[in-house]
């Protein structure tokens, strides 16, 4: 009797290895078409990045030939990289087998929750396009920022925050939004001095 159910549980281990070995026989193609897509999508991510790099490069150009400041145009690359990127990413998962819709989807959930997230961060980035738009001041301006009461010279004007040197040579990093949303006074008399 042990004999026998020793045989028996033998035959059902084999019948449950034969039929693990069928199904995964069954789905191998699939499991190779998989692996192979993966592959190439890791292939044309690393191709994408280089493709992404030399696109930037010939973008700079007309934006140096407009006459754009160098603030301005370091904003534009940055927002045009994460667009490339975005759409390489979006076009690889399309390639993979996710629906468009699936990934349009995705991109909003992940717009939102990352505007929501970054709010304050946001306004300081409109801020920053605004004032590198507008141009109300200038690198090497002497400003007053008539919130807080920050003065000094501008050293620096960045997507989300405008850094001054101030008399006492201390550096302030003011963001963009209050920049953007608040009276400034540039006084050219303290510019022409130095």
């Amino acid at each position: 009797m042990d004999n026998e159910a020793v045989q028996g549980a033998i035959a059902d281990k084999v019948e449950t290895a034969n039929r693990v070995a069928e199904y995964i026989q069954s789905k191998l193609p699939l499991l190779i078409d998989f692996g192979v897509r993966v592959l190439i999508s890791i292939l044309v991510f690393f191709i994408g990045r280089k493709v992404i790099k030399i696109l930037l490069r010939l973008v700079r150009k007309p934006f140096v030939r407009a006459g754009l400041t160098e603030d301005l145009i370091r904003f534009m690359d940055s927002l045009i990289k994460v667009l490339l990127y975005v759409m390489l990413i979006a076009g690889l998962a399309m390639y993979l087998g996710i629906q468009g819709a699936t990934v349009a989807a995705l991109i909003g959930s992940v717009g939102l929750g990352l505007a929501l997230a970054l709010k304050e961060s946001l306004t300081n980035l409109a801020g920053g396009f605004l004032l590198l738009v507008t141009k109300p001041f200038l690198v090497g301006d002497y400003i007053k920022e008539d919130n807080k009461a920050n003065e000094g010279t501008v050293v620096e004007i960045a997507l989300l925050y405008t850094t001054l040197r101030t008399a006492d040579n201390q550096l302030v990093h003011i963001p963009n939004g209050i920049l953007a949303n608040t009276s400034i006074t540039v006084n050219q008399e303290e510019k022409d001095k130095k």
